[in-house]
This record gives structure tokens, sequence and C-alpha cells, in this order.
């Protein structure tokens, strides 16, 4: 399994350092959790969406992006960073303080069923706000990913916290 591949790249994405910053404040609380994660993956916001609570190993610190739901058909093992772990156990249960079944769509609603679009996360009325900041959109978040994961000396089990600590 591997990360991605440089022919998958396109090369737009933030133009200034603050827009992360920007496009992160701007989102509503479920928008933002989606954007790190995609921001922490490189994965694409169809992946994240339909990433199942299955497909996460917490101990291991890794998720399976399953060729099915891949741009590319092709399965893909991601590392858990520290800041995507963090996000990652806050939706680790459901409202009842119960843990979600391995079934439960990770980025889903509160009751972890599937969100099939970023549009329709959080409130309507920050999700314009969000999605364009300046010249960046939550598509943008995919290539700096993968520009940093390539850059990242990190093993699949290690986040970049660890190593640059």
């Amino acid at each position: 399994m591997i990360l991605g591949s440089a022919r998958e790249v396109k090369h737009y994405g933030f133009q200034r350092d603050d827009e992360e910053h920007r496009l992160l404040a701007a989102a509503s609380p479920h928008l933002r959790n989606v954007i790190v994660a995609m921001l922490e993956t490189a994965c694409r916001p169809g992946e994240v969406l339909s990433l199942q609570w299955a497909d996460v190993n917490l101990l291991q610190r890794d998720i399976v992006i399953r060729a099915e739901k891949a741009k590319t058909r092709r399965d893909r093992l991601v590392p858990i960073s520290q800041r995507l772990l963090g996000v990652l156990e806050m939706r680790r249960c459901d409202p009842a303080g119960q843990q979600f079944p391995p079934d439960a769509f990770v980025f889903g609603d509160a009751l972890g069923r599937q969100i099939r679009s970023v549009r329709r996360t959080g409130k309507p009325h920050a999700q314009p706000r969000a999605s364009t900041i300046g010249t960046s959109r939550i598509c943008a978040t995919r290539p700096r990913a993968v520009t940093s994961r390539r850059a990242c000396p990190c093993p699949p089990s290690a986040s970049c916290s660890d190593i640059r600590a």
C-alpha cells in the first residue's frame, strides 16, 4: 500500500501561509474536523466522508482507505498524526457516550450516518465562508497535505510532532 503518487498531484493550493488558519476559523466544528482530516491524510473529501470506524486503527495509528472508496481504486494505508488522533478521539463516541460501531461513518452525523458532501456539513451559513477563503478552496488542502507528507520523515506508525519534538 502506498500513500500516493506524483501523478495524482495538481499544483494549486494555499497562496498565503495564513489561509489554512483562516479556512479552519471560518468552518463549522464538523467541517473543521473534515478539513483537518484532509490536511493530515492528503485524502480527498469523498474519501474522508466515506471513512468508517472499521478502517481506523487508533492503536496502530493508521487508516485504510479502501480501493472501492478511492478515486485511484487502490488501497492506501495512511498514518494518523497527533493532530488527527485528537479529532478521531473526540468523534469516537455518539451523543450518549457510546463508541460508534465499526460500520458507522467517522465524519458522519451525530448518529454515525454518512454525510455525502462537505457542503452539507455543519451549519448552512458557515459553509460558503469556509469553502472559499481568498484564493483557497477546501479542495486546495490535498496538494498541501501531499507535499507535507512527502517531506515528512515519519514512519507510518509515528507522527511528525513525535519526531520533531
